[in-house]
């Protein structure tokens, strides 16, 4: 058994999608060179929706489909990943991951990952793997940090489900937010969610710069402004955080990390 792991890269979501950005700092960088440093212990395949259409992000694509296939079976030898490269544009992060979603055939399971969240120790795979094997329908990142304004749910930064699953759910898009239907559709028939909680110890923001039960990481308004949904965001200094948050991720992660596990 397999898992497909989807990823779309660029997208205009809330706030405008920042190009020369998305070139000085690529997350789908970080989110690949991520997946391919840490034994997930449980073998995947990586589809990547090219939305961002920008020959920077190309090359990255190209250079990971060829790091990741060498160099992780160094890492153990049943592990094996390749990156696909989607170019068709479409107009949302939602409709590119039904697409892509739609393509997915061999895996039984699929893990979605918004490109600014990756996982962050080994073993990471596994572990959302085993919670759906215990009977959760989804299990990920839970975003309850905007409850004042959204009922919690299960985030597409990192939401896994079984192929199946999903293809019952229907498109990942009903309103609000990517995965919020989804979630709802699963709790009012009596399924359940297996929810990665929010884990820092250190906080810099309600929401950017989150760790997930010490599993993933997730950035937050990677390529974009930071704008939220809770009313008192407007009072924050919500844009120098996220750029601060940005820049130390690109260059010493670890220590980043480190930081926010309260070491």
């Amino acid at each position: 058994m397999t898992c497909a792991i989807l990823i779309v890269d660029g997208y205009a979501r809330r706030g405008d999608y920042d190009v020369r950005e998305a070139i000085e700092y690529p997350w789908i960088r970080l989110c690949l060179e991520q997946l391919a440093r840490y034994d997930a212990g449980y073998p995947f395949n990586v589809y990547v929706w090219d939305n961002a259409r920008l020959s920077e992000h190309t090359q990255i694509l190209r250079e990971h489909r060829v790091a990741v296939r060498r160099d992780r079976p160094g890492l153990t030898a049943h592990l094996k990943a390749r990156v696909r490269r989607r170019a068709v544009p479409v107009s949302s992060h939602s409709a590119a991951l039904d697409q892509l979603i739609s393509e997915v055939s061999g895996e039984e399971y699929i893990v979605t990952l918004d490109n600014d969240a990756f996982p962050i120790r080994d073993g990471w795979l596994a572990d959302l793997i085993g919670l759906l094997d215990d009977g959760a329908t989804l299990a990920g990142v839970y975003r309850d940090e905007m409850q004042e304004e959204i009922a919690p749910f299960i985030h597409v930064s990192c939401l896994a489900a079984r192929r199946s699953d999903l293809q019952r759910l229907g498109s990942s898009y009903q309103g609000r937010d990517v995965g919020y239907a989804w979630s709802q559709t699963v709790l009012s028939g009596g399924g359940r969610i297996a929810p990665l909680r929010r884990s820092n110890v250190v906080n810099h923001h309600f929401l950017m710069g989150g760790i997930y039960g010490d599993l993933v990481y997730h950035q937050g308004a990677g390529s974009r402004p930071a704008q939220f949904w809770r009313p008192s965001d407007a009072a924050g200094d919500e844009e120098r955080i996220r750029q601060d948050l940005r820049d130390r991720a690109f260059a010493d992660l670890d220590g980043l990390l480190s930081e926010l596990r309260g070491a």
